[in-house]
């Protein structure tokens, strides 16, 4: 089947955008902890690192690399992380296919997604590193005043009542504990000739 000069400038576009979100995909990923914090946005972080949020009076902590996880794991983490990313690519290049061109395999295809792959990372990667470093920190953000303002409370509440029946559960064994003490001794005074009822 023959494709049209529009369809083909339309395939070749579609190309470009898809590299180019097949490497906001893979830096998305490259940003998680568990990869072992690969940051390329270290100055921004230092500077959103450290801001003491209002009312709640509480600081953002960030932490750059994660010094618990060892370098095999590390290594093995990433290696897992292009693994998928690649069968990822993969996957989106081959709907792609489908999508623009019934299926049928164009050498161009692969050649437009790495010239979209290469000029996002020229162009638009540290912006989009950027966004990403800000909506962590708000992310953050937002949970500390949810957990200050939401959790906080209720857990608190939660342990006073539960403080509250715990001493009364004690005050109730001892009180029983103390009655029987108390017969016990009245008991063995009586025995005793110790304590007498007729006086």
């Amino acid at each position: 089947m023959e494709i049209s000069q529009l369809d083909l400038l339309v395939f070749c576009a579609a190309s470009l955008l898809v590299g180019a979100f097949l490497g906001a995909v893979y830096d998305l990923c490259a940003v998680m902890p568990m990869l072992g914090g690969r940051i390329f946005l270290k100055d921004l972080r230092e500077r959103l690192s450290g801001i003491t949020l209002p009312i709640i009076k509480k600081e953002i902590k960030t932490r750059f690399v994660n010094n618990n996880i060892s370098d095999f794991t590390v290594g093995f983490s990433i290696f897992i992380h292009d693994l998928i990313f690649m069968i990822f690519s993969g996957i989106v290049t081959a709907m792609l296919v489908y999508r623009f061109n019934d299926g049928k395999w164009r050498y161009y295809v692969l050649i437009f997604e790495i010239i979209g792959f290469c000029f996002y990372r020229i162009t638009a990667r540290k912006f989009f590193l950027y966004f990403v470093e800000v909506f962590r920190f708000f992310l953050k953000c937002i949970v500390l005043y949810f957990e200050s303002f939401f959790i906080l409370p209720i857990k608190t509440v939660f342990f006073k009542i539960y403080n509250i029946y715990k001493k009364k559960k004690l005050i109730r064994t001892v009180n029983k504990y103390s009655k029987k003490k108390k017969k016990e001794i009245i008991r063995s005074a009586h025995y005793s000739g110790c304590f007498n009822t007729k006086q």
